[in-house]
């Protein structure tokens, strides 16, 4: 897990990182195994949409475990 100020979230694994911008209401999901440099941003794909969700969920779980503000996921308020 991590963060940067109030303008970023992230959960990494070995295999994908989710990155979340609430500022810019924008995430980002990478499949680091094939893609190290974080050049393919797969949000959008729906193959990949069950592994952006876990990864979600683990994401907000953390947040709200360790106090942080959850920051709104894009498209919502």
């Amino acid at each position: 897990m991590g963060y940067f100020t109030d303008t970023q979230r992230m959960i990494r694994t070995d295999e994908w990182k989710l990155i979340r911008y609430p500022k810019a209401n924008r995430e980002q999901l990478f499949h680091l195994t094939d893609d190290s440099d974080e050049l393919q941003d797969l949000i959008a794909s729906s193959k990949h949409a069950a592994t952006a969700a876990q990864l979600r969920k683990q994401l907000e779980d953390w947040l709200r475990n360790h106090n942080d503000v959850l920051p709104p996921r894009p498209g919502q308020p």
